[in-house]
């Protein structure tokens, strides 16, 4: 089944909004690695994030590719193409050294918050350097940690630094209840084939809660996080 088919039911009035999405979606926040991909259409993606992925950071600190990206990044944020930046962040995992990948998280940082963007981060096995770069930097903006499935006491630490979680496939459901509280939790189908409305409905009978109270949540926090203009008549353009 495409994502795109599966956003809006057969009941009109729910629309699942996917917070960070691979695929293309007319109520989905597209992600796009500049380091990888072309920037895809406002057409096939009205909501997009873009940003450069620490996997995708050269070994060469000194690449053009790299200044080449953040100008782009830059030149798509002043422009008002893109509603949030990221994939940013820190991994373990990425053969980027990791003062490297630090210097590319500050660099977008800047550019999102002179344009007073989200951005969208991804971590793994660095949460230490998460809250390191909170507690120096004090971001004003929100940051938004996509895909997390840690425990409930990391979830409850993030969650007092501010931060906003994204939820996809798989994830802890003591984590998800302490976001639900926290009014900070977000779905999402990163880059599985899975239909978004299906982890809506997984969620919502892990919270004890109705499907259309979630929908209607999380349709809010869109226009919150990213002032999205595209609402069905039936549901109210508000903020939480």
């Amino acid at each position: 089944m495409e994502l795109s088919s599966a956003l809006i039911q057969s009941n009109s009035s729910m629309v699942f909004w996917d917070f960070h999405s691979h695929q293309r979606g007319c109520f989905a926040l597209c992600s796009c690695d500049l380091l990888r991909e072309e920037v895809p259409s406002k057409a096939d993606c009205p909501y997009l994030s873009v940003g450069l992925h620490p996997w995708s950071l050269p070994r060469d600190v000194s690449s053009p590719a790299v200044k080449i990206a953040l100008d782009q990044l830059n030149k798509l944020a002043r422009e008002g193409r893109i509603v949030a930046v990221g994939e940013a962040g820190w991994d373990a995992l990425s053969p980027a050294a990791m003062d490297y990948q630090q210097q590319f998280v500050e660099a977008q940082w800047q550019i999102a918050e002179e344009n007073r963007l989200p951005m969208i981060l991804h971590v793994v096995k660095r949460w230490q350097e998460l809250e390191y770069f909170i507690l120096r930097s004090h971001p004003t903006i929100p940051l938004i940690v996509h895909g997390f499935r840690g425990k409930a006491p990391l979830a409850q630490r993030l969650l007092q630094l501010g931060v906003w979680l994204s939820f996809g496939r798989y994830y802890n459901r003591e984590s998800l209840c302490e976001a639900w509280k926290a009014g900070r939790l977000l779905l999402e189908t990163d880059d599985s084939s899975l239909p978004i409305a299906s982890i809506y409905r997984a969620v919502a009978e892990d919270l004890g809660i109705n499907l259309s109270l979630l929908c209607d949540r999380l349709t809010g926090i869109a226009y919150q996080l990213f002032r999205t203009k595209i609402f069905p008549k039936s549901l109210p353009s508000r903020s939480l």
